[in-house]
């Protein structure tokens, strides 16, 4: 399809004018000036053409003719039967129509008609086109290749995914630095949780540890406490049976002395004068002196027991005294050499364990002894606490022995006790104590409840803390990231040079990091804008900053800069759906920097969405909280935007949170000591409930001992004879375990020195090749270690021991002093009374030999009676004697072992109720199973990792899981991000690929055409030559010539005829890749010469057979050629003109 008319209206210089055209060759010729290339312009205007430039205007009047309303072009196109015509029609207000076939249409309409046809404004070779492409530099050139082929195509989809590359990049970049953020965080965190779980296990163990010390000590206690309980009651059961004998000796003498008075009597009655007086007067004196002699001999006897009573509890006073100073002493210095013993302990054990590290070079028989030394050391332990159990055992049983036959001989006497009114006082008593212990733990319950609650308060605040912790770790590292700016730089040298220079906007204003987003985006530079006092200072600044050359700078003088006051209309938009606030109103700035802060933020509304925004779109200018930004003008700007982080802020973000941080651990602080008060009151009330519980139990044991005694009494006095059977039995088998369990202990004697042995044989195979291997070193070493624990084990259970040892001398001390004193007064009672005997035996035995000489001269009638009556006197004297040595037993031996037994009860008893209130603590604890000094060991081990851990925050182990999952959906998410980088890099090397593809084969047809124009108007070979054939988009392009028999030249050293001749092929070339079946030239051929001319002129011609051209040209050799002219001319005020054109004679140049 060919352009066969143009029809033109008020067009440029053309007024109106019609202008006919064939296929083939169409000249059209004029003077300069005559408006020749403005019918190339009218091709262009029909074409959509709407470019000024293109069209050689500045501005749409200028298409107008003169005063004319409307500009009008048509081109009647044909095919040879067919006429198709378009139109295009520009008002002078700029308004434009486009017509097909007399119907208006729209531009895209036309523009698909035409490139239905292959028509298109590419085809017109404008004025200096040519000459342009010969003054291209290669790349430039080059470039025409590639809108040909397309390639911008491919650039856009390139641009495209280095658009969601450089997105990709963003988000990558913003991940990182998620990540850098959390990952520190999470690295402190990491290590508080470590240190949580180790301490919930060190304290685990611990409490494990010390509730099985405590169980032991417990166990051992109660035992003893039942033990001393129990030999309590024996010994009051002996007394009360004791007594029971003596009063019985008591009743026999009482009934000898009876019948001594009937024949004293008797006597009386048969003496008669002087003979019953005398006798009655030796009775008398007798009487006396055997009351006398009793009481010196009693006495004497109680003197000599008090005398060493008295020096024995002088003795044991002093004892005590020394004893409990001691003590005291000892004591504190056990805990100061313990805790330094421990310390010494841990850096040998340190320095063994690095040493032993260092080798591995030790021998199977090595580790074999020294597994087997091991072996031997728990065996021995266990061997000499069976020994110790079995001599327990044979003394346990030996005390059996001995009350069994105290038992025996009370039963032998025949006498029982009724022990129903202790019984009942027992009773009553555990009642009450029962209750007591209901009471307590009662109050117990509470308190642990407070406590449950104060260590719930610990873990909100601990939760806190490590949120607070997080927050500092990321304020911390955005303000790292943040650094400082250039401009913060500069203002602050200023600050340095010139008074009323205040700092940056940034520096002046505060916010919610939440809205760091909106606020870098919608103040942008603004923020590195410098608040100054007045214009003048500003003037000082910038002449500062050009001495120095310190760069540029944005100043806010507030003496003249106008602040932007919110209208109310504005004001009620606040309201709208979405609105947050006005942005000027989420600021925090000091009140003297109002107007710099009201200027920079003007109405800018801060929105939750771009949703919500859209409502207001025009009315005020707004921010939304993901950076999108709406001018109240309209224009919108949005997309991947990354917020400015503002360090003041960030900095004053970290106070704040510091600040947080020490309120968190302040309060913290305030409920741990309500705590430890809490605790100490829980312990209080603990020792209370043992105490109750101790008692308790002592009344329990005293309890089912009477009734045990009542019921054994019961059946004894059923059958005596068969207790007393039982009894023997028992004591029988009493003795036989005693011999069984001595045999036992000597068994376990040699077996214990047989393990030593064995002990010391594997010992000197481990001593001798740690020897080889380290010298005397390690044996230096574990000896050491050794010698250290069992000295830390041995002060800590002395430290133990003393600190009860204190309490029960104490109790001695104050019983001894009691005791001594009333020994002392009783030492001096008896020796009054048997001073006082001797003298009176004295007197009485005088008197007595003078009355019995006096009896003896008078009758013997009664001698009968004298010697009944020295039968009884003998008699008395002998259950005298009996109630005597059972009296001495009873106050020397029975009555001193019941004291010392109540002394050891009351120091089992104080110690037992420290350990209950002490174990109550760890109540349902797991028990385990070991030596109690190896435990002890183990509990000062743990109680110093636990010290070394420092402070704990239990919330870090779930909170650790939880950042955790976080900080691995970030790192998953950066892996996604990754690899969706990695695929748009793929793709992008796909566009590569595929882009030069296409470019290779548009230039090869482009090229291919370029050979055979060439040939057509040439004797040799023209190509287009790439100067980088391996990545063309890296070079340009240049021709390459080479005539018959010359040598090969480049389009670079050709002569401008020929260079501009060449780019002509060059075009040609280019538009043959996609043919069209107009071509329209304007001046193409300025600078060819006549040979040059020529041979354009034969190359459209040829071109011409299947292609219109239509050529705008001055030249007489080109348009001699053609098959039609067209002339053109001025006509003054007419405008251009077309004219008739004769091809005889040439056309002028003016």
């Amino acid at each position: 399809m060919f352009i066969s008319k143009i029809m033109m209206q008020n067009f440029k210089s053309f007024k109106k004018g019609e202008v006919v055209l064939r296929p083939g060759f169409n000249a059209i010729v004029g003077p300069n000036g005559s408006g020749k290339s403005n019918l190339v312009d009218m091709v262009l205007f029909a074409f959509g053409e709407s470019r000024f430039k293109s069209m050689r205007v500045k501005k749409i009047r200028d298409l107008i003719f003169e005063d004319a309303g409307v500009a009008e072009v048509s081109l009647v196109l044909s095919d040879g039967i067919k006429e198709r015509t378009i139109k295009r029609a520009l008002r002078k207000d700029g308004k434009i129509k486009y017509f097909v076939d007399g119907k208006r249409v729209k531009k895209y309409a036309l523009e698909e008609f035409l490139s239905h046809n292959n028509l298109s404004s590419n085809h017109v070779i404008k004025q200096g086109e040519v000459q342009r492409i010969v003054e291209m530099n290669p790349k430039d050139r080059r470039g025409l290749i590639d809108f040909i082929a397309g390639v911008s195509e491919y650039e856009e989809k390139k641009r495209e995914a280095l658009s969601e590359l450089d997105k990709v990049h963003s988000k990558v970049s913003e991940e990182k630095a998620v990540i850098a953020e959390k990952q520190g965080y999470l690295a402190e965190l990491e290590k508080d949780k470590a240190n949580a779980q180790k301490f919930v296990e060190f304290d685990s163990r611990l409490k494990k540890t010390k509730a099985t010390i405590l169980h032991l000590e417990l166990s051992d206690l109660q035992d003893e406490f039942a033990s001393l309980v129990n030999a309590s009651l024996d010994l009051d059961n002996k007394i009360r049976a004791l007594s029971g004998e003596i009063r019985s000796f008591e009743e026999q003498i009482a009934e000898k002395q009876r019948k001594k008075d009937e024949i004293n009597k008797q006597i009386i009655e048969k003496s008669a004068g002087k003979e019953g007086e005398i006798q009655r007067q030796i009775d008398f004196l007798q009487k006396e002196m055997d009351d006398s002699k009793l009481l010196i001999g009693k006495n004497q006897g109680l003197l000599k027991e008090k005398g060493a009573s008295l020096l024995e509890a002088s003795t044991e006073k002093r004892k005590a005294e020394d004893s409990l100073s001691s003590a005291k002493k000892q004591a504190l210095e056990l805990d100061e050499e313990c805790a330094a013993i421990q310390k010494i302990l841990l850096e040998k054990q340190a320095e063994y364990d690095a040493l032993m590290s260092k080798t591995t070079a030790f021998s199977e028989q090595f580790r074999t002894a020294r597994a087997k030394m091991s072996s031997l050391e728990q065996e021995l332990l266990q061997v000499k606490d069976s020994l110790n159990q079995l001599q327990s055992d044979v003394s346990i049983a030996e005390e059996k022995r001995r009350l069994k036959q105290d038992e025996l001989e009370r039963l032998q006497t025949g006498r029982f006790e009724d022990y129903s009114p202790q019984k009942g006082m027992l009773e009553e008593h555990l009642q009450q104590l029962t209750l007591e212990v209901q009471r307590v733990d009662a109050l117990l319950k509470a308190l642990v409840d407070e406590e449950r609650q104060a260590f719930e308060k610990m873990g909100l605040i601990d939760e806190d803390v490590l949120r607070a912790r997080e927050k500092i770790s990321i304020a911390d590292a955005r303000l790292k990231t943040a650094g400082s700016s250039r401009s913060i730089d500069v203002v602050e040298k200023l600050r340095s040079e010139i008074k009323g220079v205040y700092g940056t906007l940034q520096q002046l204003i505060d916010y919610d990091p939440a809205f760091s987003l909106p606020v870098s985006v919608s103040m942008g530079q603004r923020l590195h804008y410098a608040v100054v006092d007045s214009v003048r200072t500003a003037g000082k600044a910038i002449e500062l900053l050009k001495k120095n050359n310190w760069g540029r700078l944005s100043f806010i003088p507030l003496d003249k800069i106008h602040d932007y006051d919110i209208s109310p209309e504005e004001f009620k938009l606040k309201k709208s759906e979405g609105a947050i606030d006005f942005l000027v109103k989420l600021l925090r700035y000091d009140a003297k920097y109002a107007k710099a802060v009201h200027f920079v933020c003007s109405n800018t509304l801060v929105m939750e969405d771009f949703v919500t925004a859209e409502e207001l779109v025009g009315r005020v200018r707004m921010v939304t909280l993901d950076g999108e930004l709406v001018e109240q003008s309209g224009l919108v700007s949005g997309g991947r935007a990354r917020e400015e982080i503002n360090p003041f802020v960030e900095a004053k973000e970290l106070q704040k949170w510091e600040e947080k941080m020490e309120t968190l651990l302040s309060t913290k602080d305030g409920i741990s000591k309500k705590l430890s008060f809490t605790r100490g009151e829980l312990g209080e009330l603990r020792r209370k409930k043992a105490e109750a519980e101790v008692a308790k139990t002592k009344t329990e044991l005293e309890l089912r001992h009477i009734l045990d005694e009542d019921r054994a009494l019961g059946e004894k006095q059923k059958n005596v004879s068969k207790a007393a059977a039982q009894l023997k039995q028992e004591m029988k088998e009493l003795q036989s375990v005693v011999d069984k369990k001595s045999g036992e202990r000597n068994e376990l004697v040699r077996r214990i020195s047989g393990l030593n042995s064995q002990y010391l044989t594997a010992k000197e195979l481990v001593d001798t090749e740690k020897e080889e291997q380290f010298g005397n070193l390690v044996r230096e070493k574990e000896k050491k270690i050794s010698d250290l624990r069992v000295q830390a084990a041995d002060y800590s259970s002395q430290a133990s021991a003393k600190k009860t040892e204190v309490s029960s001398l104490e109790k001695q001390f104050s019983f001894l002093e009691k005791r001594e004193r009333e020994l002392e007064s009783e030492e001096r009672s008896l020796r009054e009374e048997i001073q006082t005997a001797d003298e009176r035996i004295s007197k009485h035995t005088v008197v007595m030999r003078e009355k019995v000489e006096e009896q003896k001269k008078m009758s013997s009638a009664m001698r009968d009676l004298y010697e009944q009556r020295e039968d009884a006197e003998k008699g008395i004297a002998k259950f005298a004697d009996s109630k005597g040595r059972m009296q001495a037993e009873l106050e020397l031996q029975i009555q001193p072992r019941q004291q010392d037994v109540g002394y050891k009860r009351a120091g089992v008893e104080a110690r037992l109720t420290e350990l209950k209130a002490q174990y109550s603590a760890f109540e349902g604890v797991e028990i385990l199973q070991g030596e109690k000094n190896e435990l002890i060991v183990q509990s000062k081990e743990l109680e110093a990792e636990i010290i070394s851990l420092g402070p704990i925050n239990m919330r870090a182990i779930d909170m650790f899981e939880e950042k955790t999952r976080e900080f691995l959906q970030h790192r998953d998410r950066l892996t996604q991000l990754e690899n969706e980088r990695k695929a748009v890099l793929i793709l992008i090397e796909e566009i590569e690929g595929r882009k030069k593809a296409t470019f290779m084969q548009s230039f090869d047809r482009v090229n291919d055409n370029y050979q055979k124009l060439f040939k057509h108007i040439f004797d040799g070979e023209g190509s287009l030559l790439l100067e980088n054939q391996e990545d063309p988009f890296e070079g340009g392009l240049t021709m390459q010539v080479r005539l018959e028999n010359k040598e090969v030249k480049y389009l670079e050293l050709m002569s401008g005829g020929e260079k501009s001749l060449l780019a002509l092929i060059f075009i040609f070339g280019m538009q043959g890749v996609n043919k069209s079946s107009v071509y329209v030239l304007d001046e193409a051929d300025a600078a060819l010469d006549d040979e040059n001319s020529r041979k354009l002129a034969e190359l459209l011609k040829a071109m011409s057979k299947e292609t219109q051209f239509v050529v705008v040209t001055h030249n007489e050799t080109v348009y001699r050629q053609a098959d039609t002219l067209v002339g053109v001319a001025m006509a003054g005020r007419e405008g251009s003109k077309l004219v008739e054109v004769k091809l005889s004679q040439p056309i002028a140049a003016k």
